[in-house]
């Protein structure tokens, strides 16, 4: 991890982030762990209206503090006009990273800023030893995940629309469908994104350019992302059966091709 350096970051983002680690520290010092500023304005490649993410590490249940945390991210982000994202770790889940090198976990040794770390933690929770660094990665679990989340956010969709009920909802978990199955490939090299357009440009890059998945399935996304976008922000559109079924039906082309490829690939069982 990078030691702090917030000269990247705009004059009210550092107020806002010096703010918000010293109401951890403050407010949260016997159970706060570790706290690492990650994400786009680590990188310094953040958009105008990006949030400030951040990891926090705790002693116990991470759930017994969200409200408290809550409490000074809404201060900070009100006082400071931002938007501040923590992310929550238990201790125990944060070790379960490091031990299987996950994707975030690389991500956050690799581009994260550490801010805070408590004596409690250690070392190799914070900087990983040499030794682990030949170890491969495991992302199996991630990876499950999001094809659960596909195939759950799938079957909703399809419900709704069989049902004739909310064609918003439809055209919106049809996308996320796409969208989690995506990450869930993109997770066999720990490339999975939480940004829309990253995730989509990396599918295309990693696998359709490469030809592992054909080009018809950008389109099938493209399409997808277009209906959700235009349902969700566009009140103009009109939203009628025909119009969903095109992503609905782009989804189940999608989801159905990306658990066929992890399966073939060895990464789902048959």
């Amino acid at each position: 991890m990078q030691s702090p350096d917030l000269g990247r970051l705009k004059p009210f983002e550092r107020r806002a982030v010096e703010a918000f680690v010293e109401a951890l520290r403050r407010d949260l010092d016997s159970r706060l762990l570790l706290l690492v500023l990650f994400g786009s304005k680590a990188r310094g490649d953040d958009m105008p209206d990006a949030d400030i993410d951040f990891l926090v590490v705790t002693e116990g249940e991470p759930r017994d503090l969200d409200k408290r945390l809550s409490t000074l991210t809404s201060v900070v982000d009100i006082e400071h006009n931002v938007l501040i994202n923590p992310l929550l770790f238990s201790r125990e889940r944060w070790a379960d990273f490091a031990h299987r090198r996950a994707a975030f976990w690389q991500n956050a040794q690799r581009d994260g800023m550490l801010m805070l770390r408590s004596p409690r933690l250690p070392e190799h929770l914070v900087n990983p030893r040499p030794e682990a660094e030949a170890l491969p990665a495991d992302h199996r679990p991630e990876l499950t995940a999001y094809m659960t989340s596909a195939w759950q956010a799938l079957r909703t969709a399809e419900s709704e629309f069989g049902q004739g009920k909310d064609l918003q909802v439809v055209a919106n978990r049809a996308y996320y469908a796409i969208f989690y199955a995506a990450n869930a490939v993109l997770a066999t090299q720990g490339l999975q994104r939480s940004k829309h357009p990253g995730v989509l440009a990396i599918f295309r890059e990693k696998f359709v350019m490469q030809g592992d998945i054909e080009a018809s399935y950008i389109r099938d996304y493209e399409e997808a992302m277009r209906r959700r976008h235009l349902s969700d922000y566009d009140l103009n559109t009109l939203l009628n059966a025909d119009y969903v079924r095109v992503g609905l039906e782009a989804a189940q082309r999608f989801t159905s091709r990306i658990e066929r490829y992890l399966t073939a690939q060895g990464y789902l069982q048959a």
